[in-house]
């Protein structure tokens, strides 16, 4: 648990904050916030 909450969090800390439409098209931060949220239940 501890390993993937770890990766999460560095992929937050890599996120530009850039509102989407400036976003790439699989910019996979919003797929990987599901996930997360998935796995913390």
């Amino acid at each position: 648990k501890e390993e993937w909450e770890g990766e999460y969090f560095q992929l937050l800390a890599s996120d530009p904050g850039l509102p989407r439409e400036l976003l790439p098209d699989d910019w996979l931060f919003e797929r990987a916030r599901q996930l997360f949220k998935s796995l913390r239940k």
